[in-house]
Order: structure tokens, then sequence, then C-alpha cells
């Protein structure tokens, strides 16, 4: 081998070690980082329930007593407070400018990797939403939206008691009954929220509805408002989609 051939291999081989190194002090780096943002999101989540109380006397059952002014005194976006039973979800619900922000952003606005719950931005949270929309991470621990993927489990879908959604808002609670659950490709049409006519939205439910890989016995009709959420599974390549009605 010449002494130029030698060279370049050398000069190959130090390159390679540098690009390994550095991919192992990014892969380290994204380790700790992530250890950091989820201590973070476990301080602010024990702080959350400061402001929350369940409310489970005969009367009053599913029912959320939420103080609202402490929330958006931490974080002035909130909109909402969700609660699915069978999973770790029970969680402020805040909404943005974009579904952007709070895909790397806390509850209390700090940057974190592991992002929040958030509703859709076109969404409006006046009484008038066809199709609300909440979205969050699918993380490793179960907290934020981790333990969506339960909803895809017979044993979780044959439980009555978790098929009802709690969506709490400053104008009062409101329950939804479950009515579709699968998983899909990444796509934007069962994120749809406005539809020009009564029989496109009839059509939407019929088809989101038929996705279901439980049927739930659930009948849904246009004069319905549903509550979707949606969270990625695995790598990112599907999502876990949960549909369910409002029936109070």
């Amino acid at each position: 081998m010449s002494i130029q051939a030698k060279t370049i291999k050398k000069a190959l081989l130090i390159g390679l070690l540098a690009l390994s190194s550095a991919a192992l002090a990014i892969s380290g780096w994204n380790i700790i980082k992530y250890r950091i943002d989820s201590d973070a999101l476990a301080r602010i989540e024990t702080k959350i329930k400061e402001s929350v109380k369940e409310n489970d006397t005969p009367d009053a059952k599913n029912r959320l007593e939420i103080d609202f002014q402490d929330l958006k005194a931490q974080n002035n976006e909130t909109v909402a407070y969700l609660k699915v039973y069978g999973t770790n979800i029970d969680c402020p619900v805040v909404k943005a400018a974009d579904n952007e922000f709070y895909l790397n952003h806390s509850f209390d606005k700090s940057y974190n990797i592991l992002g929040w719950v958030f509703a859709d931005y076109r969404n409006q949270f006046d009484g008038t939403d066809k199709n609300t929309i909440i979205y969050g991470h699918n993380l490793n621990d179960g907290s934020l939206f981790g333990s969506l993927i339960n909803v895809l489990d017979a044993d979780w879908q044959s439980n009555l008691d978790n098929q009802k959604i709690i969506l709490a808002t400053e104008s009062g609670t409101k329950v939804y009954q479950t009515f579709s659950t699968y998983d899909s490709v990444p796509e934007k049409y069962y994120i749809t929220t406005d539809f020009e006519t009564d029989e496109d939205y009839q059509n939407f439910l019929t088809e989101i509805k038929n996705r279901s890989n439980h049927d739930y016995g659930v009948g849904i009709s246009q004069n319905d408002q549903i509550l979707t959420l949606s969270s990625c599974i695995g790598t990112g390549q599907k999502r876990v989609v949960l549909h369910a009605k409002r029936v109070f």
C-alpha cells in the first residue's frame, strides 16, 4: 500500500471515529435531556394535582372539581381538563395559536421535548365545535398520552366504566361516550373540524365509526358533538385514535 493510500485510509478511520463519537455524544445528551424534562414534567404534574379534586359522591359521579383560576394562573392558555378512565390521562388541556408550540413546550410554557396535552388550534371551546380534537405525545413512562394505546385493548374496551370520557371546562363538565377506537396512518381526515353540510358531517361520523376495531353499540348522528383523542404509536408511523360523542 502506498504512503498516500495509507494516509487516506488513516484519515477515513479518524473521520469515522469522530462521527461515531459525535453520534454517541448526541445520543447520550438526548437520554440526559429526556430524563431532565421527564423530571420537570413530574414536578408540574404534582403541582397541577393541587388544583383538582374528583367528587365521587353518588349524585356527582365522574365529576371533576377543577380550580381553573389556579390552572390559568399557571398557564393562561388552559381550556379544559381531560380524564380518560382506564388510562393515566388526567391532566389540563391547553390551546395555542397553532398545533406546534406544545409539541415541545410543557404546561408552564417552558421548553420541554415531552410537550403537553393540547387542543387543536381550530377548536373554539364555545359550544359550537362539532369535533373537538386533543393531542398528546406517547411517552414511554405512560404520562401525557402514553397510555392512550390502552383503548385498543380488549380489556379496556369491554369495561363500561372506561368508555365515559370526562372533559371539564370553565362552563361545566361534559361527559362523552366512546364509540370508536382504532389505529391509523397519519392523515388529516379524522381531524376534520369544519363541515360544509350536515350530510358531510354524517358521512364523516359514519366513516370514523366504521373504522373502529370494537363495536361499542353506540349510535351517532349529525346532531352529536364529538371528542377526538390522538397520539403516535411506536416510531410515529401510526396513530391511535379515540372518538366519543357528548352525552351530557
